[in-house]
């Protein structure tokens, strides 16, 4: 199979990229990167500059570009897509792009709009999971996505459904990491590390490999989700009603505020499970 890689200097479509060729199928990457050209030299890719002449005889197509340009990169290389191809994108937001996916749809060519539950650093995909969000038939598409990754564990749901929860587990997290480093920018990291117990250290990690990656994929992430802002606004609330507690030692009501909290949220949890996994994480990472 001919596959294609539209940005597959990124991480994420390098990932792809890579995975494709241990399959032993062919790949093209196009990239806007300079390093795209060296990239596919050293990893035995074929290397296209324009999406136009990248797609036009691929049997597979795979979308990997910054979220906002989902739509017009959709645009751009319908009239070379070939009869019966399959044009897939990966981005965490979808509202937006799932018309665009239905207008190509209507044409000879398979769509899918996938999510992988999952980073660049994954070596396998033994365990991982890939959202499908339906788009025409998604029995077929579930299906074809089965076939395309074997190994992962495939789940459905609606576009809409998606952005919400994306804007709980992944632009709520982005932000909380981002005023957490923020905060901490200017003090003496090596004296906090000294004297840190495990959670400052497991958080001080997350935050950490989030600055590692490009600043635009967390604003695109914070800004393209419409429901961002209203759970952002949830959260400053809870944490004004914090503070205030705080403000005013209020003890007795910091009290029934955790346990509030955490009889709603670990209800179906054993309570010394979650403070165990804590450890176990915190241990392997110093190994």
């Amino acid at each position: 199979m001919k596959v294609t890689i539209i940005g597959g200097a990124g991480r994420m479509g390098l990932w792809f990229a890579r995975y494709f060729k241990s399959n032993d199928h062919i790949v093209t990457i196009s990239d806007i990167e300079e390093k795209a050209r060296i990239i596919a030299e050293k990893e035995g890719f074929l290397f296209v500059e324009s999406n136009l002449d990248a797609v036009k005889d691929a049997d597979l197509i795979i979308i990997s570009v910054n979220i906002e340009s989902v739509p017009k990169v959709i645009k751009e290389i319908e009239q070379n897509l070939k009869k019966g191809s399959i044009v897939a994108e990966i981005s965490s937001i979808k509202a937006h792009i799932i018309n665009a996916l239905i207008n190509l749809a209507k044409k000879d060519v398979t769509t899918l709009s996938i999510h992988p539950f999952f980073g660049p650093g994954a070596r396998t995909l033994k365990g991982k999971k890939i959202a499908v969000i339906p788009i025409k038939d998604l029995k077929k598409e579930v299906n074809l996505v089965r076939k395309l990754f074997p190994k992962a564990i495939v789940d459905t749901i609606g576009a809409e459904e998606h952005d919400k929860i994306m804007a709980l587990t992944l632009s709520l997290p982005h932000f909380l990491n981002i005023v957490f480093a923020s905060t901490l920018s200017n003090e003496d990291m090596n004296n906090l590390r000294r004297f840190a117990g495990p959670s400052f250290t497991l958080q001080l990690i997350l935050a950490e490999s989030m600055l590692t990656e490009k600043p635009n994929i967390y604003a695109s992430i914070q800004i393209m989700n419409k429901y961002t802002y209203q759970c952002l606004e949830r959260l400053l609330k809870e944490a004004r009603t914090l503070k205030e507690i705080i403000r005013h030692k209020k003890q007795e009501e910091l009290v029934s505020f955790f346990e509030k909290i955490r009889n709603n949220l670990l209800k179906d949890i054993e309570v010394i499970k979650p403070y165990e996994k804590l450890y176990e994480i915190v241990e392997r990472l110093e190994l």
